[in-house]
């Protein structure tokens, strides 16, 4: 059967973070920027969405919604949304 996932990405989760069991949101420790962004940041952790994509293997995978909301960073990121 096809399952909705839900990915949800927080670079201030924790490195395991807990999903609830049964459950198809699962929570990942980063955070989005731009391909063409270099983020010198100790702190938190950031993947580009190409980056996330092939970690997750969802290569050919179709994501029917994307939610963005990273304090401005979405402007970096749209344009590897459309290339």
């Amino acid at each position: 059967t096809n399952q909705c996932e839900i990915h949800i990405f927080d670079p201030k989760a924790p490195l395991n973070p807990i999903s609830p069991p049964h459950s198809s949101i699962i929570v990942h420790p980063w955070g989005f920027k731009g391909s063409s962004i270099h983020v010198e940041n100790n702190e938190y952790d950031f993947k580009s969405i190409q980056e996330t994509i092939k970690l997750l293997g969802h290569e050919h995978t179709m994501i029917d919604v994307l939610l963005l909301d990273c304090n401005m960073c979405e402007w970096d990121i749209y344009p590897d949304l459309f290339p």
